[in-house]
């Protein structure tokens, strides 16, 4: 039978971990006597070989711990709370979850509103846009030409309407 499969009580788990820390301490000391850093002074007991006892607490779970044992014996063991407690306790959960539900339900129900309000804010700016691109949209330009030519500069009237250009005065041709 291991160390594993034994139940051991708290006095017991109590004393081996004392003992695996003093056997600890003592291979440390000798380790530090064989490398010279260790001096004994006079007058210095040793360590107790034997742990000191631990007392008990005495403690009286509340709460949620009552219902959990802490050694303590039947006596000193509160009694169980009473079923209204109880039902209350249980109501004012429930409450709390329909709270909870209700926030959560609010919260999705304010995100969509902003999403369709953004949604529709930004269908109206596009449409506004749109309106105040045409009002100032300026006419299509279209090619003038820079010299008004009715008469050639050779003293030629041009062809107009199918006719032939005609001979004549250059008249008022620019220098």
């Amino acid at each position: 039978m291991s160390m594993r499969d034994k139940d051991l009580s708290v006095e017991e788990l109590q004393q081996l971990l004392y003992t695996k820390k003093r056997t600890q301490r003592r291979r440390r000391l000798q380790r530090m006597k064989n490398n010279g850093r260790y001096v004994e002074v006079t007058g210095l007991e040793p360590p107790n070989p034997k742990p000191p006892s631990l007392s008990t607490p005495s403690v009286t779970p509340t709460g949620a711990m009552s219902q959990y044992s802490l050694g303590l014996n039947e006596e000193t063991k509160p009694s169980k709370p009473t079923q209204t407690r109880s039902i209350w306790r249980k109501m004012g959960n429930g409450f709390l979850f329909l709270i909870e539900i209700g926030a959560v339900i609010g919260l999705i129900y304010i995100l969509y509103g902003l999403w369709d309000t953004n949604s529709e804010l930004n269908q109206e700016l596009a449409q506004v846009q749109q309106a105040e691109a045409a009002s100032v949209a300026l006419p299509t330009p279209t090619a003038t030409p820079v010299i008004d030519v009715v008469i050639l500069p050779t003293g030629h009237k041009p062809p107009v309407d199918g006719r032939s250009p005609e001979q004549g005065e250059a008249g008022d041709i620019p220098t």
